[in-house]
């Protein structure tokens, strides 16, 4: 049975299952939405080991290559070490440039972001 690792917790899972269900059924809260591979949302680092990912093109060539993963599109086969995404440590500093109200219920943040952002 594979091991995952996140900071100081330790268990084994199923091999074969899903990294997203797997971190969350441990206690360990990894925000999720479409489970598609769309919102990613789930965002994870593998600092390391390798999951075995069901849809690869979903991130970009850097992303992967720097280790992250969508939870809700890996299923752990081996060891693996992860790392949540931290906003913090790992997000994009951006500046408010616009608060628009569309309709009573709408609002329109527009942010601008001190490098080009890849959504």
């Amino acid at each position: 049975m594979p091991e995952l690792h996140v900071a100081d917790k330790r268990w084994s899972v199923a091999d074969g299952c899903n990294l997203l269900d797997a971190l969350n059924q441990a206690g360990v809260s990894v925000p999720y939405s479409c489970r598609a591979g769309s919102c990613h949302a789930c965002l994870v680092r593998c600092v390391q080991g390798e999951p075995h990912d069901l849809k690869p093109e979903a991130l970009s060539r850097v992303q992967r290559e720097q280790g992250w993963r969508l939870a809700c599109q890996c299923q752990v086969s081996a060891d693996l070490h992860i790392e949540a995404f931290d906003p913090q440590r790992d997000g994009l500093p951006a500046e408010v440039a616009a608060v628009d109200w569309l309709s009573a219920t709408v609002l329109r943040l527009r942010l601008g972001a001190q490098r080009p952002v890849r959504y």
